[in-house]
């Protein structure tokens, strides 16, 4: 009676010291995938980042407009504890200079981009009432007949003219941030901590 009491006693206690085993190595396996993940996603961000950043680059050496976004979203400020042991501080820096700069660019384009769509829409709306005043200079004042010879001449020669040259204004101050800024961004995809990164996603 006392040998099996002893007996179910022990592996009672076994079983629950398994139990706590297996559970932990299934904390340890989950977070090692959420890792893995984290690590995807934070490469994937960087790589956009570093497309559209050389986008924006590009359409400012052609004096052209309407940037993309720099990123969708930023996970890295979510996820960067899960990196704590994996980076040195330089490195760790380095990470959060980099997404810091995005932030920075995203903020001037997307200012910029809304003067740019602004005075379009408002080229759009002075473009309409010019046509309307043409319009009224083209009707005869005797028989109030459309004069449309004359309206095709006065829509060529203005309004036409106003919306193929538009001015569309723009402070500097956007175009110099986006100048400046870009011209700190240096790749990470490329770098010690982008190959370093791309080993924890399992991605070499």
């Amino acid at each position: 009676m006392e040998i099996s009491l002893i007996i179910g006693t022990y592996f009672a206690g076994f079983a629950t010291i398994l139990t706590g085993f297996i559970a932990w190595l299934v904390y340890l396996s989950q977070k090692a995938d959420q890792k893995v993940n984290a690590a995807r996603i934070i490469i994937s961000e960087i790589r956009t980042a570093e497309r559209n950043i050389d986008e924006i680059s590009n359409l400012i050496q052609r004096g052209q407009k309407d940037f993309p976004n720099v990123l969708k979203e930023s996970n890295w400020k979510k996820f960067a504890h899960l990196f704590a042991q994996d980076f040195d501080q330089d490195e760790l820096d380095s990470i959060n200079n980099f997404f810091n700069l995005c932030e920075i660019i995203q903020e001037a384009a997307k200012r910029d981009n809304e003067y740019f769509w602004l005075t379009t829409e408002n080229i759009s709306k002075e473009s309409q009432r010019k046509f309307v005043d043409l319009v009224e200079k083209s009707v005869n004042g005797k028989t109030f007949k459309l004069d449309k010879p004359k309206l095709d001449k006065l829509r060529v020669a203005i309004v036409d003219f106003y919306t193929n040259n538009p001015f569309l204004y723009a402070p500097k101050k956007t175009q110099m941030t986006l100048t400046t800024y870009i011209q700190k961004v240096q790749k990470l995809s490329t770098s010690s901590v982008g190959i370093k990164l791309k080993k924890i996603a399992k991605l070499n």
